[in-house]
């Protein structure tokens, strides 16, 4: 089973902010948070990076990728990282989904 399809069995934020958890615990000097292809995962990708920044103060870097993204999403989410302060962002082009890095 894929971490991925462990998160959607669970419920992902569960999944995921309970690792949020165990990585402070351990003292891990830095998190990646990524976008998803196509921006599959933005809500939950927002999500996790306002918490580790702004609740738990750990040390992160969200991706932001664009390729078959529509605008608005993209909109939401540079307004929704303004809005809360996030400062480690890395944009970039980002893989199509189905394609496989090609």
């Amino acid at each position: 089973m894929k971490v991925i399809e462990k998160i959607w069995e669970v419920g992902e934020e569960k999944v995921v902010f309970e690792r949020m958890e165990f990585m402070v615990a351990h003292n891990l000097a830095f998190c990646d948070i990524t976008w998803g292809a196509d921006g599959s995962i933005t809500d939950l990708t927002l999500n996790i990076a306002n918490r580790m920044q702004n609740m738990i103060c750990f040390e992160f870097m969200m991706h932001l990728t664009y390729t078959n993204v529509p605008i608005e999403k993209i909109s939401h989410a540079l307004q929704t990282i303004k809005v809360n302060g996030l400062q480690k962002v890395l944009a970039l082009r980002g893989d199509r989904s189905g394609v496989g890095g090609e």
